[in-house]
């Protein structure tokens, strides 16, 4: 599997069994949520996508996890648990040609992180609750 030597060797291509809706209805429906304050890690997913139409799919899943900036690569404030369900989520879109690169950005290194232009994008929180 793609980047097993990254996330591990359990097996996580059955995505089929992540019900995404239950897991916002629960959250949605819980009195602690306004309580609820996870400390995310920063990632920067790069992706090189040979299909246009799997490059589409591989683009509206990524968006839903992070900022884009650039067209292939996004910046993503999330805990690890997250990046792994996203990663699950792209391998059912991907092929063998295709390549997908998750980089965990420490967060000293995220602190010295210069950016110009009006594309720019910046987090005023580095706590996040994903969904």
């Amino acid at each position: 599997m793609i980047g097993d030597e990254f996330f591990g060797n359990e097996n996580l291509s059955n995505i089929d069994n992540i019900d995404f809706n239950d897991e916002k209805k629960n959250f949605k429906n819980s009195k602690k949520r306004d309580k609820i304050y996870i400390k995310s890690d920063k990632w920067v997913v790069f992706y090189d996508i040979r299909d246009p139409k799997r490059l589409r799919k591989v683009a509206k899943i990524v968006e839903q996890y992070g900022k884009r900036v650039q067209k292939s690569v996004f910046e993503i404030i999330a805990p690890f648990d997250v990046i792994k369900r996203l990663q699950l989520r792209i391998e059912k879109v991907i092929h063998v040609q295709d390549y997908v690169l998750y980089l965990s950005i420490c967060e000293s290194d995220w602190q010295k992180q210069q950016k110009f232009g009006k594309g720019a994008v910046s987090y005023k929180d580095e706590s996040f609750i994903i969904l």
